[in-house]
């Protein structure tokens, strides 16, 4: 997520700053909330980045062997080359791991991005992550752009080579409205159901399901959640004016 940074002040990018541009044009009654849920996870997330890794690699795990084994291994190929030496080189498990370090220089630009990205995230602590979305307008004047509009601005985040935001479809509010089929059944009922469930879990600040849940970085989760910066904002967003003051006379210390 570093690709978000510029040094040069005037041409700084700030990705929260699509997100408070759709905050910023909401009217009187509308309410747009976001929860981003985090807690830490072990180690063990990191194994699948390695995995991923050692598949760009073309590493294949070799188990430990035992002395006995690798004196077996050794006397194995002494007389597969003695037989084959007339025909074809020979070859020796050490050479094999010579040309694994040169699979390096082969790889395409893709690829090597690839590695280098999943390097880097799993460099850094891990947390299990997720984005809560509510969107609350009064039903005779409710807005669908701007659920579109939020959706689309964690969007930024996506590619094609690499992660991406995908929304969970068990957690949205909409029910089909086709009479031929038992979804549609009490549908009225259904919706205000999931819309309440949301509702709760938002004032829960829980974890509502038992999905496995995508794991961020630290360097990941400040690039989505941070305070927007003054140079690049939502031009409709308000700023509270605050300025620094001295501490009262007479303010009692104990």
């Amino acid at each position: 997520m570093n690709f978000f940074e510029e040094n040069v002040e005037e041409r700084r990018l700030d990705p929260v700053s699509a997100i408070t541009e759709v905050m910023s044009r909401l009217k009187e009654g509308e309410a747009i909330w976001l929860q981003l849920l985090i807690k830490p996870v072990s180690d063990k997330w990191k194994k699948g980045g390695e995995e991923i890794r050692d598949k760009i690699m073309q590493r294949k795990k070799d188990k430990k062997k035992g002395p006995l084994e690798e004196f077996a291994d050794g006397i194995f190929h002494f007389f597969r080359n003695l037989t084959k030496g007339a025909v074809e080189p020979p070859d020796w498990p050490e050479k094999k791991k010579s040309e694994e370090k040169l699979k390096m220089l082969v790889l395409s630009p893709g690829e090597r991005e690839v590695l280098e990205r999943v390097e880097a995230k799993i460099a850094k602590l891990g947390f299990e992550s997720m984005i809560r979305f509510v969107y609350i307008d009064k039903k005779d004047s409710f807005t669908p752009m701007n659920v579109s509009a939020v959706t689309g601005a964690f969007k930024q985040f996506n590619t094609q080579n690499l992660n991406s935001f995908k929304m969970d479809g068990d957690t949205r509010t909409a029910v089909t409205d086709r009479k031929f089929t038992t979804k549609s059944w009490f549908r009225k009922k259904k919706i205000y159901f999931r819309k309440r469930k949301i509702f709760d879990w938002y004032k829960l600040r829980g974890f509502s399901s038992s999905k496995p849940y995508p794991v961020l970085n630290a360097e990941e989760l400040a690039t989505i959640f941070h305070f927007p910066i003054t140079s690049v904002g939502a031009p409709l967003l308000r700023r509270l004016e605050t300025r620094k003051g001295e501490p009262p006379h007479g303010l009692p210390i104990e």
